[in-house]
């Protein structure tokens, strides 16, 4: 969706809401909800909620 934030990420069906940030992150058949922070993550059928911050690939 437009204003999503995607770098370095690779995405396959999946939907990414507005606000999401994303970085070096494989996506497939996922959806990551509004606001969340991800990064350095191998995301396979995951949903993602709403202002999850998870930046470095383990949750802080």
């Amino acid at each position: 969706m437009p204003e999503a934030t995607l770098v370095d990420t690779d995405v396959e069906r999946a939907v990414i809401f507005p606000d999401a940030t994303v970085e070096a992150t494989i996506v497939r058949d996922s959806i990551i909800d509004e606001g969340a922070t991800l990064g350095g993550l191998d995301l396979r059928d995951a949903m993602v909620g709403a202002y999850t911050h998870i930046p470095n690939g383990s949750p802080e």
